[in-house]
């Protein structure tokens, strides 16, 4: 019966009811699977949820986990001796230690939150090779060995196919998580040989309730909740200097789809693709723009989540009000979104993202 797990039962990350219920009876019946796939939009706190999942299986006190037993601290830290977290780095990362260490400082500290890099980041073949060696070892305390793939659709092909070895022979005792925005980009026979869990998006009451517990206000969560889509991102958006910088950015790259200044475009291009830890941030704050322009085309003002820009927001869609063409963009973004990863040239990928983008709005491109 749905909603009949403890209440203390994965508390961490809100929402998901549904996959909490599977999960205990998982527990229960002990079935817990070899693979799993945490699979949703971003910032649905998937990494955070496997984290709880793992803490509660490793538990010295299950019954009533309060997240303060020894292993719970040292699965929180990330430093338990049974638990291996693989995260994207950079190649100026992956084999520094040290900065490794601070990368995992500070998804201890939050796992919700965005990791920024300056170069596009991978889970590269070294980082798979030593995986598979360390998930062979025994134990160390009851509850098997596990390992968490943060954004597992960025490993690259080569380390896909030495991963995909592991899961077709996985080490019994051993459990992996991969969470991922984009499963579409996981080989078929990763995918294949994972549970699949399908994290939902959450509803405003839900979010504004994990922001009052983050430490908003109560009319501060109602407004981030408005601006949410469904996410936990504008709660970890709203005091960080590179989301600022890219909805900064995404407001100009909107205005810019609407001109037929090249320089302007050229000059936007260049400003946004020197930064390739704003690329992806600058596309998901473009599409909230159009989004925005759309509900104030069909007349659902209060909507509009960029409410300092509503004024700019409302003026736009009079002056371009053809709400299948927005919609049509809108689709067009979120694909281009998607193929960030194959495109080392972020200036000229974005120009030609102008350059298609205005043919969708004038009706060349259906």
């Amino acid at each position: 019966m749905s909603g009949s797990f403890p209440h203390n039962f994965l508390p961490t990350a809100p929402g998901q009811e549904h996959l909490k219920e599977l999960l205990y009876r998982a527990i229960e019946n002990g079935r817990i699977a070899s693979t799993y796939l945490f699979r949703g939009n971003i910032c649905l706190g998937k990494f955070a949820f496997a984290l709880d999942f793992v803490r509660w299986v490793k538990c010295e006190n299950p019954t009533t986990c309060a997240g303060e037993c020894r292993s719970c601290r040292l699965i929180t830290k990330l430093d338990h001796p049974d638990l291996e977290v693989v995260v994207p780095l950079t190649t100026e990362i992956e084999d520094k230690p040290e900065k490794i260490a601070d990368v995992m400082a500070s998804m201890a500290e939050n796992p919700f939150a965005f990791q920024y890099f300056d170069k596009k980041p991978k889970i590269g073949i070294d980082a798979i090779r030593g995986l598979n060696e360390r998930i062979a070892l025994s134990s160390s305390s009851a509850g098997g060995r596990w390992t968490i793939v943060r954004d597992a659709d960025m490993m690259t092909l080569e380390a896909s196919n030495a991963f995909l070895k592991t899961l077709e022979e996985p080490p019994e005792d051993a459990h992996i998580i991969l969470t991922s925005s984009r499963p579409d980009f996981l080989l078929p026979t990763i995918l294949s040989r994972s549970q699949s869990l399908q994290f939902k998006r959450l509803s405003r009451s839900k979010i504004a309730g994990f922001a009052v517990k983050m430490g908003k206000s109560a009319s501060e969560a109602d407004a981030l909740a408005l601006s949410a889509d469904g996410s936990l991102a504008p709660i970890f958006k709203a005091e960080d200097e590179v989301a600022v910088k890219a909805k900064e950015l995404a407001e100009n790259l909107w205005a810019v789809m609407f001109t037929e200044s090249d320089p302007r475009a050229l000059d936007l291009a260049e400003e946004i693709g020197k930064d390739a830890s704003l690329v992806k941030a600058v596309f998901d704050e473009a599409v909230s723009f159009f989004r925005d322009h759309l509900m104030a085309q069909i007349g659902k003002s209060e909507l509009v989540v960029n409410t300092q820009t509503a004024e700019r927001i409302a003026l736009a869609a009079q002056k371009f009000p053809n709400s299948e063409r927005i919609s049509r963009l809108i689709d067009y973004l979120n694909e281009r979104a998607q193929d960030l990863m194959f495109y080392p040239q972020y200036d000229l990928f974005i120009m030609a993202t102008v350059i298609e983008g205005r043919k969708i709005l004038h009706g060349e491109i259906f």
